[in-house]
């Protein structure tokens, strides 16, 4: 597009237009970095700003290199448009008249987000509402889509007050729906405001669900603003230069470091200014972990992979074994009595043979899990899309037994005869692998997208025949389970309850115990869901992985325990972001470790792609380091040579988590918090400090340390007192909590199932116990001791819940309860139930009763302690709703006893 000018007063206007864009930089300044730096290299950072202007432009460059132990994610201000005011600022959800949600909208996470309850019989309008502390003059507003298919119209108004709002100008019936991304609202002109009020609709039309934005951005200009270069850690380089950016062209710089940097994560933060015009930009530095002897078949440490040409990355990552994704049998056997291994089977052409030499070459035990069906072999119904027929079982379990000797003669010790091999060279015994998986997650069944489309009993045939095979090819081998969603004691039950013909059991035929773990948006210490799995539970995965352990030294002492998948998406549905990732990585890896896991493999070493499972790397989808590659690569080191499990310390603030393990050169502290930050005192001297990027420095610890999100590791005490009464601590904390077991175990408690029994459900409290089932019939009679009263309810089949406890249930009317018999005591009640509208659930029969406690619409756990003097306890709700479970446990005397 040309530029026509005419006349005195138009060339003026046309040279400052000019002169403005000479400071105004049409893309911003720019600052590049390696993706990854090896210790002690220099860092040469490369600095660029675009100059669009007519006459050369010199630009101020003010720098600073700060560790960032912490993951620092303020974004830089806009150059025209600010900061984002929004960020922090108070917001609600508002539905149907009532307060349904705060603080998603402005909370800074791009994946926490709100709707309304789905509703039969459909919603009009729905309400988002932000404060921005005082009036401000809106200039600009951004918002990051979150479900837009359900996200229908918005329109946006503003209020000096919070009580009259104004419609904003342009942005009325934008339309949101099938809109993705991060948008901006047309604003006409800048608005004058402290509240801002988003309305959803679809013009008056009811519609069954509303799906808000995750984030809403506000920005007000850079009147006022601070360009400080920030503050995150210690400095360890800063300058100034000068960067001539010329004429319609672009000026660059590079800018090194003095010294060369050790292991950890760095700050970059770049001032530009030429004029009044500014631009500040930040870039992570990250520099390698040092390289680590192979840590060889005894590491604890594990991942998983699929492609060999990164064997040398996760060498340098530090773990000792792949679980290897794609040992899939139509990879390798396109007819029957046919195997390739060595990538001729098309279309997929995996040079199985080729990957685990890499793997070896780079020190690495492999764990294949050997998985899918073959076409040939599938036992699929025939109208069974052809993509599925894979996840069906065979038609005999001794075809997939061939699969596996073959496999296992391939890759085992031991070297066969020709005549037992079915591939074309013959080769056997190539001593890659000791270790086999049979199948995959076979609890989850489900015909469109579940790995096992059949019975237990049909796995548990499959299992053994796989078994069989491998031990007969190699008879040094070792097996596992197919690994397990989930890590409750029923989902493994199975191989310990099930008989085969000859009374053998399942558990017989497997050497390691397999399961997988995910808390998805949760955080591990505190989650009590497993996401992919779809379970609930009263318990924290802590808790689970004891209950765990406890179920192995019951039923086959000795057998090792593996978590083969464990991790978190930095995207996608179950995902939050590459920060997230990095922190609580390293943490669930520990939590397994401390309560018996014997190895974890991370779920996996490659993804970025936004959708269910597919953001799980610790390499992006290109190759480049997510930050989390650093974070369990610091881990490794700093668990290197630790063995057996740790010893959680009691603190004062239930936000702190503190472990101590026994580490070759002496005591090892692991600390972080749950979230946000925490100071913590460790008595005197001095320790050796490992910041969750690799980081080290010797710190004192007479002035307290301080905690986030991000492990940190302690070591070297200089005061061995202070290591000394840790343990003692830990031990004491321990002995209490195994004496609040114990006693727990041999109090009376009350579980209670509503609607549908559920086989094998149980709940630990001091020992395993089963649930009661109530049906919707059963009214209160002393003699049986509990049922509704007045009843009886209603029957509620609820298939669509992921939790078992909650896919039935009883309805009952406002006013009708569950009425029970109880000893004398304290309890802690939790009940599991569904409400249609804002409600309450009331307690009677205990002491101070009734005790009320608020019920939000949709799905949830009222949670209340309970002191009574024996006799009956009746739970009722004072709305229309439905009863999916209850617990009734007993609290110990000492409020540290646990359960």
């Amino acid at each position: 597009m040309g530029l026509v000018v005419r006349g005195r007063l138009a060339w003026a206007a046309a040279i400052a237009l000019l002169s403005l864009l000479a400071v105004t930089p049409a893309r911003p300044a720019s600052v590049k970095v390696p993706d990854l730096l090896e210790p002690g290299q220099r860092l040469a950072a490369r600095l660029s700003i675009p100059n669009p202007g007519p006459r050369p432009e010199t630009w101020q460059v003010t720098y600073s290199l700060q560790s960032d132990s912490d993951l620092f994610s303020q974004s830089a201000p806009d150059p025209v448009y600010g900061r984002d005011q929004a960020l922090g600022a108070r917001s609600w959800t508002e539905w149907q008249g009532k307060v349904i949600e705060r603080g998603s909208l402005t909370d800074g996470k791009d994946y926490t987000e709100t709707g309304t309850d789905w509703t039969n019989e459909g919603t009009a309008e729905a309400f988002q509402y932000v404060d921005l502390g005082r009036a401000r003059t809106v200039r600009r507003v951004t918002y990051l889509a979150g479900d837009a298919n359900h996200a229908w119209k918005a329109d946006l108004d503003a209020s000096a007050d919070g009580r009259a709002y104004r419609p904003v100008a342009g942005c009325q019936g934008i339309v949101m729906q099938s809109r993705w991304g991060t948008l901006a609202l047309p604003l006409d002109a800048p608005v004058r405001a402290r509240y801002l009020r988003l309305r959803y609709h679809k013009d008056g039309e009811k519609v069954p669900v509303f799906r808000m934005p995750r984030t809403l951005s506000v920005y007000c200009g850079t009147e006022g603003l601070s360009w400080e270069l920030p503050k995150v850690g210690a400095q360890l380089d800063a300058g100034r230069l000068a960067l001539v950016a010329p004429a319609c062209g672009t000026g660059t710089a590079v800018l090194r470091t003095a010294k060369g940097l050790s292991p950890g994560l760095y700050l970059l933060a770049v001032r530009f200014q030429s004029g009044e015009h500014r631009e500040l930009v930040y870039q992570q530095v990250k520099v390698a972990p040092l390289p680590m002897p192979s840590p060889g078949a005894g590491s604890r440490f594990g991942i998983n992979a699929a492609r060999g040409s990164w064997a040398p990355v996760l060498k340098r990552l530090g773990v000792g074994w792949v679980r290897f994704e794609n040992l899939k049998w139509p990879f390798v056997s396109p007819k029957e009595g046919e195997y390739h291994f060595d990538g001729s089977v098309k279309p997929w052409q995996v040079d199985v043979d080729g990957i685990f030499r890499e793997y070896r070459q780079a020190g690495i035990s492999v764990l294949p899990f050997l998985f899918m069906n073959t076409g040939y072999a599938s036992g699929a119904p025939a109208d069974v899309k052809e993509d599925r027929r894979a996840f069906y079982p065979p038609k005999d379990p001794r075809m997939f037994g061939e699969f596996a000797y073959q496999a296992a003669a391939r890759y085992g010790s031991r070297r066969l005869t020709a005549s037992d091999l079915k591939t074309s060279d013959g080769r056997s015994g190539l001593g890659y692998v000791d270790t086999y998986e049979i199948w995959n997650e076979p609890n989850l069944t489900d015909p469109g997208w579940g790995p096992w489309v059949g019975t237990s009993a049909q796995y548990l045939d499959l299992l053994r025949a796989g078994s069989e095979a491998v031990k007969r090819a190699d008879p040094t081998a070792r097996v596992t389970n197919g690994g397990y969603a989930g890590i409750q004691v029923r989902t493994v039950g199975e191989l310990a309850a099930h008989r085969y013909a000859d009374g053998k059991r399942p558990l017989d035929f497997v050497d390691i115990l397999n399961v997988h773990f995910y808390s998805g948006r949760v955080a591990p210490e505190v989650s009590t869901d497993d996401f992919n799995a779809r379970q609930t539970s009263d318990m924290t995965v802590e808790q689970e992985f004891r209950r765990l352990v406890a179920w192995r030294d019951r039923e086959k002492p000795g057998m090792p325990i593996w978590l083969s998948e464990t991790g978190y998406d930095s995207d996608g549905p179950f995902g939050t972001d590459e920060r997230t990732q990095a922190a609580r990585l390293p943490r669930v890896v520990m939590l397994a470790l401390a309560n018996g896991m014997d190895k974890v493999f991370v779920y996996r070493e490659s993804g970025s792609t936004a959708s269910m499972h597919a953001a799980s790397g610790v390499l992006r989808d290109d190759g480049s380091y997510k930050p989390s590659f650093l974070t369990y690569a610091t881990l490794i080191r700093a668990l290197s040579g630790v063995k057996g499990g740790a010893l959680r310390l009691p603190y004062p603030n239930p936000n702190v988590r503190l472990y101590l393990w026994q580490g070759p050169r002496g005591p090892l502290l692991s600390a972080w918090t749950v979230e946000g930050t925490a100071r913590i005192t460790l008595g005197q001297g001095t320790a050796m400090v490992t910041d969750a990027f690799g980081r080290r420095s010797r710190q004192s610890l007479s002035g307290g340390l301080g905690l986030s999100a991000f492990p940190r590791y302690l070591e070297g005490f200089t005061d061995p007192r202070g290591s000394r009464s840790l343990e003692a601590a830990a031990r004491a904390f321990q002995r209490v909590q195994e004496r609040g077991r114990a006693w727990l175990a041999r109090q009376d408690a009350y579980l209670y199932k509503f609607g549908s029994p559920v086989e094998g459900e149980t709940l630990y409290a001091g020992k395993e116990r089963p649930y009661t089932t109530v049906a919707a019939g059963d009214t209160f009679t002393p003699e049986r001791g509990y049922g509704f009263s007045p009843g009886p309810a209603a029957p509620d089949e609820r298939p669509w819940e992921s939790g078992v406890l909650d896919r039935s249930a009883c309805k009952v009317s406002a006013g009708q309860g569950f009425r029970f018999t109880v000893k004398r005591g304290d309890y802690r009640l939790r009940v599991g139930l569904s409400v249609g509208s804002q409600g309450k659930v009331v307690v009677t029969g205990g002491a101070g009763s009734p005790t009320s406690i608020a019920a939000s619409p949709g799905g949830s756990v009222a949670e209340v302690r309970v002191r009574t003097e024996g006799g009956p306890l009746t739970v009722a709700l004072d709305t229309y709703g439905s009863l999916r479970w209850l617990t009734l446990v007993p609290i110990p005397p000492s409020p540290s006893a646990g359960r």
